[in-house]
């Protein structure tokens, strides 16, 4: 296809690793629980089973809640998020309601993104811009929010005495079982591809998906920090081609992951792969850039 002109919406994005507490090579049979906390602490349990491996590496940052406390008044979430009754009411109250609440980290990418036209337009309106977060920033603001010591506190005059790090914030998260090949048919029945490449197939408003041009260690948060910072232009995308937003569960989400860092899942991928609804789409959209040149030719 020829390049599409994308405007302030094609932008470069920069990968960075994040400082790790551990690393994670999911398989296709997996569904692993950990038990994250401070620096000192480890995965409580992994739960594995002996199915054959994706090529999706995981790297899970460390998460300190004091420290997600801290982001979260300076931020400026508390602007519209309330814990213990302090801060705005624009969100959802973000208190800690039960000791051993478990996170999906896809889950909650997912619904950042979903809700992002929104949240974007309460920021644009409280502090003039929309707020950008690092993968480390959102690791430790979701400690911060399933911690109900972190929180016990907040809102009053008080000053927060520092942890000594031995002592491990209640936090789990649970790993979906990861698929590259559910990823394959999202990515193209959801429409991904008329933006994103895989082989040379696929559209070049954004960038290629090839699986030797990703990072080796996905880090969920920075996965989530990239959807969201993207966010705008994505949307404004999708709905210029596809007639609205895309919207994701987690589990699509990890799945698409996985597809996108798997060699063997992409070895042969092609226009083979894409449905009458996508190839129409995509006529269309390649249509619409050749008027474009026209018009600027005149």
């Amino acid at each position: 296809m020829p390049r599409r002109k994308s405007m302030e919406r094609k932008e470069t994005m920069t990968r960075k690793l994040f400082k790790p507490a551990f690393v994670l090579s999911l398989f296709t049979g997996i569904s692993a629980a950990l038990l994250l906390g401070t620096p000192q602490a480890a995965a409580s349990h992994i739960v594995e089973d002996s199915k054959a491996p994706t090529k999706t590496r995981l790297l899970m940052p460390i998460m300190d809640p004091e420290q997600g406390r801290r982001i979260f008044i300076k931020k400026g979430c508390v602007t519209c998020h309330s814990i213990n009754g302090a801060g705005g009411n624009v969100g959802p109250a973000l208190d800690a309601k039960t000791k051993d609440r478990v996170m999906n980290p896809f889950s909650f990418a997912a619904k950042m993104w979903n809700h992002a036209p929104g949240m974007i337009a309460a920021q644009e309106k409280a502090f003039g811009e929309q707020l950008h977060f690092t993968g480390e920033e959102l690791g430790d603001i979701i400690a911060f929010i399933q911690d109900d010591d972190a929180q016990s506190d907040f809102g009053k005059l008080v000053v927060r005495k520092k942890t000594d790090g031995k002592e491990s914030p209640r936090i789990r998260l649970i790993m979906p079982i990861m698929s590259p090949e559910r990823g394959r048919k999202i990515f193209v029945n959801k429409g991904c591809v008329t933006c994103h490449s895989i082989n040379g197939v696929g559209g070049e408003d954004a960038p290629a998906m090839d699986e030797h041009t990703q990072e080796k260690l996905v880090n969920p948060f920075a996965f989530s920090a990239k959807m969201w910072d993207h966010a705008s232009g994505m949307i404004a995308a999708q709905k210029d081609e596809l007639g609205e937003q895309l919207n994701f569960t987690g589990s699509e989400l990890a799945d698409i992951t996985a597809f996108i860092h798997d060699k063997d899942a992409q070895n042969n991928f092609g226009e083979k792969d894409l449905t009458p609804k996508i190839k129409k789409i995509m006529k269309k959209m390649e249509a619409g850039d050749d008027d474009s040149e026209d018009e600027k030719k005149k």
